[in-house]
């Protein structure tokens, strides 16, 4: 297994036991030698690289949903805020006692995502969503046109 550890960029600036905790992270992936990676570069190559996505509740969990790969979300802290959400809803989420046995809890790409992804995004075939994007655009495009004329 190879891990990318992105942490967040304002990761222990705000807490110093986030700060403490991100380095005893650093310095576990670094005693592997150059095996594993910590990622403070562009966002969104990691999507095609990698085979799973281990991630708190944050806008990552959705980015990745699209790419249809196994996901698994860490449950918050008890008393964190945790927004309803149907993709925080339907996915069992990872609590912290269980994180030792990740490599058992991974799962494979289930349904449930598949769903989960047609829900948030629709058809996430190459190009679909440029398409979907274009077609609003000439549909906005074409409204205003219509108001103008009109006027």
């Amino acid at each position: 297994m190879r891990i990318i550890y992105r942490p967040h960029p304002r990761i222990g600036r705000a807490s110093a036991a986030h700060g403490e905790a991100d380095a005893r992270i650093r310095a576990a992936l670094a005693a592997d030698g150059d095996r594993h990676l910590v990622d403070t570069g562009p966002y969104g190559w990691q999507w095609r690289f990698a085979d799973h996505c281990i991630t708190d509740v944050s806008a990552v969990a959705y980015d990745w949903l699209a790419t249809g790969k196994p996901l698994v979300v860490t449950e918050p802290a008890e008393g964190a805020y945790r927004p309803p959400s149907r993709l925080l809803d339907s996915l069992p989420l990872l609590p912290a006692d269980r994180a030792g046995d990740l490599r058992a809890l991974l799962p494979e790409q289930t349904p449930e995502l598949v769903d989960l992804a047609a829900y948030y995004f629709g058809d996430t075939a190459d190009g679909a969503s440029t398409q979907r994007f274009e077609a609003a655009l000439t549909e906005v495009i074409e409204q205003r046109r219509l108001e103008i004329a009109t006027r």
